[in-house]
């Protein structure tokens, strides 16, 4: 299967060191099921590079790759608005999530309560540290609570 080159391209157009090994790992990986990860922590993600990987995300699995792990924890810079474009560009196929301490707000929680109830193969959600409110968080931990196969940590 191919790997997940669109991806691949934005990674190294990034640049910053947590992407380029990202990149790398992308590509020594071989994904011979057409299935991926993608964990970028602490890896400079703002709102603008966020848009360029949910650009890339949604044309790769046109070609068949399928993103199953995604995270991008502790990058404090990457705005409501940039995981509400990520959340946007999310396959079906994702299997774990993680947005820990990325200093997001209802915006953003907004988003991923939308999405996660659509998520069919979604098991872990991880977003603790950030800035919800009361609301968001309790809808949050509610997903959890509401699908014995999925593990939400708020």
């Amino acid at each position: 299967m191919k790997l997940p080159s669109s991806v691949l391209r934005v990674l190294n157009d990034i640049g910053t060191p947590g992407c380029l090994d990202a990149a790398a790992r992308l590509a020594s990986s071989g994904h011979p099921s057409g299935s991926y990860t993608l964990h970028l922590r602490s890896s400079g993600i703002g709102p603008s590079q966020a848009d360029l990987l949910a650009q890339a995300i949604e044309q790769d699995a046109r070609v068949g790759a399928r993103l199953e792990s995604f995270s991008i924890s502790y990058n404090s810079h990457v705005s409501d608005a940039g995981v509400a474009r990520l959340v946007a560009a999310f396959p079906p196929s994702l299997t774990q999530v993680g947005l820990v301490g990325c200093g997001l707000g209802d915006v953003a929680g907004q988003a991923l309560l939308t999405w996660v109830r659509t998520a069919p193969a979604l098991r872990m959600l991880c977003v603790e540290d950030n800035g919800f409110s009361s609301a968001v968080r309790a809808g949050l931990q509610s997903l959890g609570q509401g699908r014995s196969v999925l593990m939400v940590v708020v």
